[in-house]
């Protein structure tokens, strides 16, 4: 005779967000508290994650002491630079969620644009790219960058016929079908 387990399962995350570091010690905390603070309104669960990728600036000193600071966050450190997308992909096949996101430390589209992209992948959208050519968006950066910036993500809109307006963006949100 069997029965179904009683134990509660813990609930899986809605929603991991994960923040790509190398040599972020100087920004890293407070990036975490701005970034907490907006999801924690947000209506949806979610868990924060760091993947780390061969800093030498004191960040993984650091990292030892996040998950005091903030529970439940997950932490994977590397010796060597694997490369952000490595980091990630490593990171976030041991961890299932429902939606992967990871926006840059500096948090340059801002927290609230996080939980907006993360809303618009729940609501049903497969992929979501964070845009810094976003009506209401400021951009502060040198002209010629400006300039570089633009026809570069023109060139790639016009090459490859997709409408991504920012390649380059530190925010991107994706389904876990995706």
């Amino acid at each position: 005779l069997s029965r179904p387990s009683t134990a509660r399962q813990p609930l899986r995350p809605e929603v991991l967000v994960t923040l790509p570091v190398r040599d972020e010690a100087s920004r890293l905390v407070e990036s975490l508290r701005v970034l907490a603070r907006a999801l924690d309104g947000a209506g949806f669960r979610y868990r924060l994650s760091i993947a780390e990728d061969g800093s030498t600036d004191g960040t993984k000193e650091l990292l030892d002491q996040l998950p005091a600071l903030f529970p439940g966050l997950v932490v994977q450190q590397h010796t060597d630079s694997l490369g952000r997308g490595k980091a990630l992909r490593m990171l976030w096949s041991e961890v299932e969620a429902d939606v992967y996101c990871f926006t840059d430390t500096d948090l340059a589209t801002g927290p609230n644009a996080v939980v907006d992209a993360i809303r618009h992948v729940l609501d049903g959208e497969d992929i979501v790219v964070g845009s810094r050519y976003a009506p209401g968006a400021e951009v502060h950066r040198p002209p010629l960058r400006e300039v570089v910036s633009k026809v570069y993500n023109g060139l790639l809109r016009f090459t490859f016929r997709e409408p991504i307006r920012d390649h380059q963006c530190g925010l991107k949100v994706f389904s876990a079908s995706a």
